[in-house]
């Protein structure tokens, strides 16, 4: 899957839902990067797994998600450009589902291992359209990714916005999904002729023309004519020369049907549509791909055809087909497909055996300079394209910092209002219920006149870090420090009921991991007892100032639970009777 298509995921999902919740995707899923890059292939499971943790993180179906991505994918192509061919690929939805495969096979010129799908209409009426959905890859949500692009296309290109796009069916046949869509709309084309129809009508009635077939076989040397029974009737001069022997034989024992993807080449496909054909009186734009099974026969003797080896060339013939009812066949007119000139001469080929209206000729001639040129250009965008990866690699890495460090100081919550742009008036809020602990070193100054200034420093550090761990075992906010003195609440910014157990349950493992803090300098054990205070109550909280921001509380709780630590002893939790009432109605 390339990148291209990922990334229209990446915008869609910053669109729909937002970009924090694309940032929570990229660290549920693990990616290296927030990003992808256009011309890169990425793994066939992205997609999926995308869908799937999207799924559960806001409960949407998988379907409906990939809808999602499907339809966005119509906008997004368009700062691409690409807009400028799809809004030209059909005068109507049935000619633009038609001519999808004709898109895929001009995007695959730049995206060389695209495994692209296919489509073509079966039936039309005056109440929409059925089409036929098939691709190599086996997950079934890419099916509404195609009724999301196609009910997008509905409604930019053809100004159906009623239509409604269903799954008439999904299934597996052997390694292809296919899928089976109905459009509903008012088709009100059927059975309406074009402007220029009655005039065409009227030229072709007054100068009726006849045409010999050799004179349309010299002109499509590349076309095959086959009835009911699969029986080559004649063919043109191009495929004489590759297959001495295809006359009189069945087209089958030659080729496979390879596009329309998973289609067999049968006389019930192409009598499907023969059907259309006859009902829409016009041939039917649905490109046709056969691809040789045997070795090519060039010999005088022409010995019957013989199984192709794996590493043999196949020859590729590609173009659309029409019935002649006057012969009950159909005649697919076709041109040969290849990769190179040496993919040609390796068929016995040469730009002789092309029909001179055939732009094959030209595309093969240009194709060595325009092939070197069109890599030059991607290997320079795709060269600025991983620069720009890496910077922005980097970027995130240096936002991770700074979030980080930001997170620190305040509460996640409060910063992510900040980065929005909300004033520090709007983040003051009143909780009337949280609890305020106080903690402090008894002694301290006595303690720091025996150790050196950078001993108190380290010996701050270990302690600090230890209420720091406690704090967020028990998710409660540290609030400051200072000096010797550590303030931290429950509550706030995230209320909860059960902040005065938290507390309590916080300063109990203080007490407990003091005693285990020992002097940087010998390794010993110091002997550091700490009063704590406790109280609950209803506090203000908010950021203040412009430098130095911090999250600040304010009220006779915060006066309270400070008072509570200065009368309280070393070594104990002093609480008040408000805390003792909280913890014995939570018990």
């Amino acid at each position: 899957m390339y990148g291209f298509v990922l990334e229209s995921i990446v915008d869609c999902v910053h669109e729909q839902w937002g970009e924090e919740v694309w940032m929570e995707l990229v660290g549920e899923m693990g990616f290296d990067t927030v990003g992808f890059s256009i011309h890169t292939v990425y793994e066939e499971s992205m997609i999926p797994l995308i869908a799937q943790t999207l799924s559960k993180m806001l409960q949407i179906t998988e379907d409906d998600i990939m809808f999602q991505f499907g339809g966005h994918f119509m906008t997004f192509v368009s700062s691409y450009g690409y807009d400028q061919i799809t809004k030209v690929l059909g005068r109507r939805i049935c000619d633009f589902i038609n001519s999808l495969d004709n898109l895929h096979d001009y995007i695959s010129n730049l995206y060389k291992d695209i495994k692209p799908p296919s489509f073509y209409v079966e039936t039309e009426d005056d109440k929409g359209l059925t089409f036929h959905y098939n691709t190599p890859r086996k997950y079934f949500g890419y099916i509404h990714y195609v009724r999301g692009l196609v009910h997008t296309a509905a409604i930019m290109h053809y100004n159906l916005h009623d239509s409604v796009v269903e799954v008439v069916k999904q299934e597996m046949l052997g390694e292809v999904m296919h899928g089976i869509i109905r459009i509903k709309f008012q088709n009100g084309s059927v059975g309406k002729q074009g402007a220029w129809m009655p005039a065409l009508a009227k030229l072709r009635s007054v100068t009726p023309v006849s045409v010999n077939s050799d004179v349309v076989l010299n002109s499509f040397p590349f076309s095959i004519i086959f009835g009911e029974n699969m029986e080559v009737i004649t063919c043109g001069a191009g495929v004489v020369k590759t297959f001495p022997t295809l006359v009189g034989k069945k087209v089958t024992d030659f080729f496979v049907l390879t596009k329309p993807i998973g289609m067999p080449l049968s006389w019930t496909f192409v009598s499907i549509n023969n059907k259309f054909t006859q009902m829409k009186n016009r041939p039917v734009n649905v490109l046709v791909e056969m691809t040789s099974t045997v070795v090519q026969i060039l010999g005088p003797e022409h010995p019957p055809p013989h199984k192709q080896r794996d590493d043999s060339i196949s020859l590729k013939l590609r173009g659309t087909s029409a019935f002649l009812e006057s012969w009950n066949a159909v005649i697919f007119m076709c041109t040969p497909v290849f990769d190179n000139m040496d993919v040609m001469k390796d068929v016995g080929l040469y730009i002789s055996d092309l029909s001179f209206q055939d732009s094959l000729q030209m595309l093969l001639m240009a194709g060595p300079q325009q092939s070197a040129e069109l890599k030059i250009a991607l290997n320079m965008e795709q060269g600025k394209t991983a620069k720009m990866e890496e910077t922005l690699e980097e970027l995130e890495k240096e936002n991770r910092k700074t979030d980080a460090l930001l997170f620190s100081m305040i509460p996640r919550e409060i910063a992510e209002r900040l980065k929005k742009g909300e004033g520090a008036v709007n983040l003051a809020e009143m909780f009337p219920d949280v609890t305020v602990l106080f903690s402090d070193i008894v002694g301290f100054t006595n303690i720091c006149t025996r150790i050196t200034p950078m001993e108190v420093v380290c010996i701050l550090n270990t302690i600090y870090t230890v209420f720091d761990v406690l704090s967020e075992r028990y998710a409660v906010f540290k609030v400051e420090t200072i000096g010797d003195g550590y303030m931290a609440v429950s509550g706030a910014p995230v209320r909860t009921k059960e902040h005065a157990q938290r507390i309590s349950d916080m300063a109990l493992e203080m007490q407990a991991g003091i005693r285990h803090v020992k002097n940087p300098a010998d390794g010993e054990l110091i002997r550091i007892r700490i009063a704590i205070g406790i109280h609950s109550g209803g506090v203000v909280a908010g950021v203040v100032g412009r430098k130095m921001i911090r999250y600040c509380l304010f009220g006779d709780t915060v006066n309270t639970a400070s008072r509570m630590e200065s009368t309280g002893k070393g070594g104990e939790i002093h609480i008040s009777t408000t805390v003792r009432d909280q913890l014995v109605q939570t018990e």
